[in-house]
C-alpha cells in the first residue's frame, strides 16, 4: 500500500563513475513538515505503528476494524516522474475489516514483533496483520491455513472489506490498463492473477492495493505459487468494497501433503576491533614448567581482540615433559537476526601460516564451543571456557590451507550452538592434543602452530559462519489475502 520509500548509497567504482544501490540499513521515510526518519516496523503494545510512511492501529479482536492513514511527505513516483519528491498527495484514510469465523484476540509474539497474530480466527487458519519490510514498508494481511477447512465445496472463501474515509471522493478500481468506476448496483468484478489498486478519487498514488491474488506454500525449500480468483464488489454505502478470495481445496491438500517450512540462508562475520556486536580473539596460557595436563586444563592468563592474526599453538620446553605455552582462537558471531532451527552450516577460517618442525607434535585443526559470556571484548578467563565437544570433523594438518578458507561442516553439536537470540561461539584449537585430546610425546623446544587471520585483516580474511535455518511450522499453506 502506498508509494515506495528508500535512500540509496553512492558507490565509487575504480575511482571513476558511480553506482547506486538500495541501502538496506538506510530505508527512511518523511512526513509532512518533518525531516527524514528511519523506518521501524515494530508494533507497540496498543497494536499501533507510526514509524513508516503510514500510521496504523490494528484491531484488538480479529473482527474489529483496523485504521490506516497514509500521510507521507514524500512521493517516490513524483520524484521519478516530475523530479519533485516533496509534493505529496493528500492524506488518505482506509479502514480494513476481516470477516473471520471466530472473533479472537490478537497477540504480538516475540518471534514476530511486526505482526499481530489472531490464532484460529477460522477453523484451522490464523490471521496475521502487520508490517512487511522489503524495499518499502508495507501493511499486509495474511491468512495461514494449517488444516483442511470443513465443508465439501470446491473452494474455501475468505473475505474482507476496505472503506475509504473520504466519502466525497469516488472510488476507482484499476486492473492493468482497464479502469472500473463501480456503482453499488454493479455486479461483483471477478479477477484472476491481477493486482487491484483502489484509488482515492482519480489519484494514482493514494489508495490501497489488493495484492495479486495468490496462495503459496513451500515444497523442498522452494516456494510454490498459484493464482486464485478474486471478486470485488462496491457496497450500497458507495464507500466500502467487499473483497472475496476463492482458494481451491485441492491446493490446500497439496500444501499439507508437501509440508511447509521457512528456509533462510545467512552469512556472518565477527566485528573488527573495536568489536560492537560480535568478536574474534585469541586466548593463551603461558606459564613455565607445566605438565601437558596442567597447561591444557589450567586457567588462561592472556587474550587479545585487536591483532590481525591469532595463534593456535603449543610449545615445549627443554626440560623433560614440560610445556610453557598454549593458544586457542575464538570467533563469536552475532546470529540474533536468524529465526528457526539451524539445519546445516559451515564455519570457515583462513590461516596465514602453519609450522610443524617435528613429527612429534603434528596436530589436526579442530572446532569446539565456548561458554564465554564476552560480547565485545575478551577476558583472560575465556581460555578455560572452551568446551571439549568437537563441533565438526577436524581438518588434518596436511590439509590445512594457508591460501584459501578452511571449511568446517558443522555437526549436530555445532548446529545446536547456533544461537538465534545472541552470539554463536566457536573455538579453533589443536584437536589432537588440546581440549580432551591425547597427551603429546614430548620433544625438546618445539613450537607447533597455525596462525589464523582475524577480522582486523579485512572481510576477505575474517572468519565466517554460514547457516541455513529451517523453521518447522504448523501453517503448511500460507494464503495471501
Amino acid at each position: 500500500m502506498g508509494p515506495h520509500f528508500w535512500n540509496t548509497d553512492r558507490v565509487t567504482i575504480r575511482g571513476k563513475g558511480f553506482r547506486y544501490r538500495v541501502g538496506g540499513g538506510w530505508r527512511n521515510f518523511k512526513k509532512p513538515g518533518t525531516s527524514w526518519r528511519k523506518i521501524n516496523t515494530a508494533i507497540s503494545g496498543d497494536r499501533s505503528v507510526i514509524d513508516l510512511p503510514a500510521q496504523a492501529r490494528f484491531g484488538k479482536m480479529s473482527q474489529d476494524p483496523s485504521e490506516i492513514l497514509f500521510d507521507s511527505g514524500f512521493s517516490m513516483k513524483r520524484y521519478h516522474d516530475e523530479k519533485n519528491g516533496d509534493h505529496p498527495e493528500p492524506a488518505t484514510e482506509v479502514q480494513l475489516q476481516v470477516h473471520t469465523a471466530h472473533n479472537v484476540e490478537g497477540q504480538i509474539e516475540e518471534s514476530a514483533p511486526s505482526q499481530v497474530i489472531y490464532r484460529n480466527a477460522w477453523d484451522g487458519a490464523d490471521l496475521r496483520l502487520g508490517i512487511w519490510h522489503g524495499l518499502s514498508a508495507r501493511i499486509e494481511k495474511v491468512v495461514e491455513v494449517h488444516s483442511i477447512p470443513r465443508g465439501g465445496g470446491q473452494f474455501v472463501e475468505y473475505s474482507f472489506t476496505v472503506r475509504m474515509k473520504r466519502p466525497e471522493l469516488q472510488k476507482t478500481i484499476t486492473t492493468g490498463r482497464k479502469r472500473w468506476k463501480p456503482k453499488p448496483s454493479d455486479a461483483a468484478k471477478t479477477l484472476t492473477g491481477s493486482a487491484v489498486f483502489v484509488a482515492d478519487g482519480d489519484s494514482d498514488l493514494r489508495g490501497f492495493v489488493i495484492k495479486t491474488p495468490v496462495c503459496w506454500w513451500y515444497k523442498d525449500g522452494e516456494i510454490v505459487r498459484r493464482n486464485v480468483q478474486l471478486k470485488a464488489e462496491l457496497q450500497p454505502d458507495g464507500e466500502t468494497i467487499l473483497v472475496t478470495k476463492y482458494i481451491p481445496r485441492k491446493w490446500i491438500r497439496e500444501a499439507l501433503r508437501d509440508g511447509s517450512f521457512l528456509r533462510t540462508d545467512a552469512t556472518f562475520q565477527p566485528d573488527a576491533d573495536p568489536e560492537v556486536n560480535s568478536l574474534d580473539f585469541w586466548t593463551q596460557r603461558s606459564i613455565t614448567n607445566q605438565t601437558w595436563t596442567q597447561l591444557s586444563t589450567g586457567n588462561g592468563n592472556g587474550a587479545s581482540a585487536s591483532q590481525t592474526r591469532g595463534y593456535i599453538r603449543m610449545r615445549s620446553m627443554t626440560s623433560s615433559n614440560k610445556y610453557d605455552l598454549l593458544n586457542r582462537c575464538n570467533q563469536f558471531f552475532d546470529t540474533s537476526s536468524l529465526t528457526g532451527i539451524a539445519d546445516s552450516g559451515t564455519m570457515k577460517v583462513r590461516m596465514s601460516s602453519k609450522t610443524d618442525p617435528s613429527s612429534h607434535f603434528t596436530s589436526d585443526l579442530g572446532l569446539f564451543g565456548s561458554t564465554s559470556t564476552s560480547v565485545t571484548a575478551p577476558v583472560i578467563g575465556d581460555f578455560q571456557l572452551a568446551q571439549t565437544t568437537q563441533f565438526a570433523t577436524s581438518i588434518a594438518y596436511g590439509s590445512v590451507s594457508t591460501s584459501v578458507y578452511n571449511v568446517f561442516t558443522l555437526n549436530a553439536s555445532g548446529l545446536a550452538a547456533v544461537d538465534t537470540s545472541g552470539l554463536s561461539k566457536y573455538v579453533t584449537a589443536l584437536s589432537t592434543y588440546d581440549l580432551g585430546g591425547s597427551t603429546p610425546t614430548w620433544a625438546s623446544n618445539i613450537n607447533h602452530n597455525f596462525r589464523q587471520w582475524q577480522a582486523e585483516q579485512g572481510t576477505s580474511y575474517a572468519p565466517e559462519l554460514e547457516v541455513t535455518t529451517v523453521a518447522p511450522t504448523n501453517t503448511p499453506a500460507a494464503l495471501l489475502l
